[in-house]
């Protein structure tokens, strides 16, 4: 279980709510970790420092920073300032920071560099989002700005929280002149903005509950920005239960994206109708693999399926193969709790399929994890079966897949196919000698 759950590819946007008059298409944005550094997808200073470290370092600083002691505080900054790039957008008060908030969550040594990637880049846009949508009225956009300096340097959030708060209470107050549309949406930007200030500091669940507020806010001719609002708060939902093992939040994740399918239909625009289907066949499937039944599973399945309606090979290649290799994940836990191939058998099919798209030239390492993954379900169908034809291909595909990786050693599907295959050649030749000899 553990196995697909880490090569799941989540195709997450877990960024702030997309604007009303700019939506986003599907795949335009994924999860900020360890990965996406090396890529070049998030800053490289820091971040890219931390995830080269091991992991008992990064939560050794982590430990420092949270410390009350003005010594540790002087050896974090020593050691800050002799990895930390002098030339990196984030200096290392504000590294010191984000440390600090590593220690606010409850999160595993192993997971620390990549949720400093997240918080990095997800203060890589909170400022100039807050600034983004300048307000009329003068004593609001200087609240709008005292929050965006307070995220400056060392971040403080709460202060920047305030101001916000500050400023929507005075846009309430002066609502009394103004159209009762244009306060709402005023007033829902503002909660908005609050919510990304959730989000950088990891408190997602807080910035689920800000969404909702803003999507509720909202009147209800505005589908595009209900939608987005709605779909946000399923992001942010599911980054609450995937990071921090809450079914509840996942349950509220898929609530809040069905919302959303009834705010932006599918002839309304059916892009973001498919990625907000992919986004809830994710929340299902995560909350599936951790119940028992299959219930979730199902849901699952036919929500990548309806997803992969409107994303097309033709048209978003590359998503489509995304889809389909999580259609195959979602298949393949199915295939695992029930006792027939027929799920086994689709899962094949559907990395198959992803194959055709994630080439080993194209793209070697989605190549490589999909490999992985097809390995895994041959594996099981191997099991079930008499002969060893799938367990050879299981073998096959590890094989090269190991070579692509630059493994130390083959990936644990592998060593399964491996031994199974052993051990049935082995029953395979003794039978047959012992049948010669009586002979």
């Amino acid at each position: 279980m553990s196995l697909r759950r880490a090569l799941l590819v989540l195709l997450i946007a877990n960024a702030v709510a997309p604007s009303p008059v700019l939506p986003q298409v599907l795949g335009d944005r994924v999860e900020a970790n360890c990965s996406f550094v090396a890529g070049g997808s998030v800053d490289n200073g820091p971040a890219a420092v931390l995830c080269g470290l091991p992991p008992e370092q990064v939560a050794g600083l982590v430990k420092l920073a949270a410390s009350p002691s003005a010594g540790d505080r002087a050896v974090l900054f020593v050691r800050l300032h002799a990895i930390v790039p002098r030339d990196s957008r984030f200096p290392v008060e504000t590294v010191a920071r984000f440390l600090e908030i590593l220690h606010e969550q409850p999160i595993d040594d192993a997971k620390l560099a990549d949720r400093f990637a997240r918080i990095a880049r997800e203060h890589g846009r909170l400022v100039p989002e807050i600034r983004a949508s300048p307000a009329a009225d003068p004593e609001v956009q200087a609240l709008r700005d005292a929050a965006a300096a307070a995220l400056q340097g060392a971040p403080d959030h709460d202060r920047a929280r305030a101001e916000l708060e500050e400023a929507r209470n005075l846009v309430r107050a002066k609502g009394v002149a103004r159209m009762p549309a244009d306060q709402a949406r005023e007033e829902a930007d503002l909660v908005r903005a609050q919510a990304r200030v959730e989000t950088a500091r990891l408190r997602f669940a807080a910035a689920a509950r800000l969404h909702e507020q803003a999507a509720r806010l909202l009147p209800a001719e505005d589908h595009e920005g209900r939608a987005a609002d709605w779909a946000s708060a399923g992001l942010r939902w599911t980054d609450q239960g995937r990071g921090f093992g809450d079914n509840p939040a996942l349950v509220n994740a898929i609530a809040a994206y069905q919302a959303a399918l009834e705010a932006r239909t599918r002839a309304q625009a059916p892009l973001d109708w498919a990625r907000t289907q992919l986004n809830l066949a994710n929340a299902f499937y995560l909350l599936g693999e951790r119940e028992p039944g299959t219930g979730r599973l199902e849901e699952a399945v036919v929500a990548y399926r309806l997803a992969l309606q409107e994303t097309t090979r033709e048209r978003m290649p590359r998503d489509w193969a995304t889809i389909q290799t999580n259609l195959g994940v979602a298949l393949a836990a199915l295939g695992e709790r029930e006792s027939g191939t027929g799920r086994l058998e689709e899962s094949a099919a559907a990395y198959r399929l992803a194959l055709q798209e994630r080439t080993r030239e194209r793209t070697p390492l989605d190549w490589a994890s999909t490999q992985v993954n097809l390995a895994s379900v041959l594996v099981m169908l191997g099991e079930r079966e008499s002969g060893t034809d799938r367990l050879e291909e299981a073998v096959s595909g590890c094989r090269s897949t190991g070579r692509a990786r630059g493994a130390a050693s083959p990936p644990r599907s592998c060593c399964w196919a491996r031994a199974k295959r052993g051990r049935r050649v082995s029953r395979r030749r003794w039978r047959t000698t012992g049948w010669r000899s009586r002979r």
